[in-house]
């Protein structure tokens, strides 16, 4: 376990201070961070080599306006609204008698 959590990147003098619960959320943590640099590696890699100028930077505002906050409750109506398109319209006792509910 010591050597796991050293090639995790933990420090080796704080493993003998951890419960075995303290231990497996820290373990979580570092699996979860080296996902999240090994997808982002991908994502580089492809993106560097299917983007041209124009679609990179296309990209990087996508992503500046993913950042920019919660969404307005104007947008997310537009959104449900377009999402919705070409669904039946049904009541609740419509749908539950279509599910067999009692």
């Amino acid at each position: 376990m010591l050597q796991a959590h050293v090639e995790a990147g933990l420090d080796p003098r704080h493993f003998w201070t951890l419960t075995p619960r303290e231990w497996l959320v820290l373990m979580r943590g570092a699996h979860d961070r080296r996902e999240a640099a090994r997808i982002t590696a991908a994502v580089t890699s492809w993106l560097g080599t299917h983007l041209d100028g124009k679609g990179l930077d296309a990209w990087i505002a996508s992503a500046n306006r993913e950042a920019a906050g919660p969404m307005t409750p104007e947008a997310v109506d537009r959104m449900l609204t377009h999402t919705a398109a070409g669904l039946p319209v049904m009541t609740l006792d419509e749908y539950r008698r279509m599910k067999g509910a009692r």
